[in-house]
């Protein structure tokens, strides 16, 4: 009898998701091999090859983001740190990995690819919408534990998440900016400034 069935064992479902799990990453090691042969890269556009190196790196962020929740959901039930963690820590590395790419001198060629792949899978499994939202949502409704009252807890922890993961990426980039720029002006001995004063 095939299909999906409720007498599955939860052992039998971590195996099936072992062997899904495998055969991705078995795809994403042929994807990536293929596109990284040279005169075989035409054989996929470059959002293709994103997605086939993505996908290597997606395993790193879901298992970071069970392991933070494991370790820090429970120690203050209002406000899940584990989901917060996980999504602020994706913001940060997505604006540091953007900042770079922005700042890329075409050495590198497959720099900007590797980066972005790294933005999809990694930062993209490890940040998460879905438990996000339904973690807000169970927040906001009324339960035995708040003797059927609404809290604040759910609104609290949706606006703090908003402006931690945005105002973590935005100094992440902007600082990582003007290092760069610091970092020009060491180099060329102040000479762009100088020339900007006179």
């Amino acid at each position: 009898a095939g299909g999906c069935s409720a007498s599955w064992s939860t052992a039998a479902w971590w195996r099936c998701g072992a062997a899904l799990a495998l055969l991705l990453a078995v795809a994403a090691e042929l994807g990536v091999g293929l596109s990284l042969i040279p005169g075989m890269d035409g054989w996929a556009d470059e959002l293709t090859r994103r997605f086939f190196l993505g996908l290597l790196f997606a395993p790193a962020g879901v298992l970071l983001r069970r392991g933070l929740a494991l370790k820090l959901n429970a120690r203050c039930p209002p406000f899940p740190l584990g989901t917060f963690s996980g999504n602020v820590l994706s913001c940060a590395v997505m604006a540091l990995l953007y900042e770079a790419i922005d700042d890329d001198d075409d050495d590198a060629p497959h720099f900007a690819l590797v980066a972005r792949a790294v933005g999809l899978g990694f930062c993209g499994s490890l940040s998460t919408v879905s438990t996000f939202a339904d973690e807000v949502s169970e927040r906001l409704r009324p339960s035995a534990a708040t003797k059927g009252e609404c809290t604040c807890a759910g609104v609290l922890y949706a606006l703090a998440s908003l402006a931690c993961t945005f105002g973590v990426g935005f100094l992440a980039y902007a600082l990582t900016q003007r290092c760069d720029e610091l970092d020009r002006f060491c180099h060329t001995g102040g000479a762009d400034a100088l020339r900007w004063l006179g």
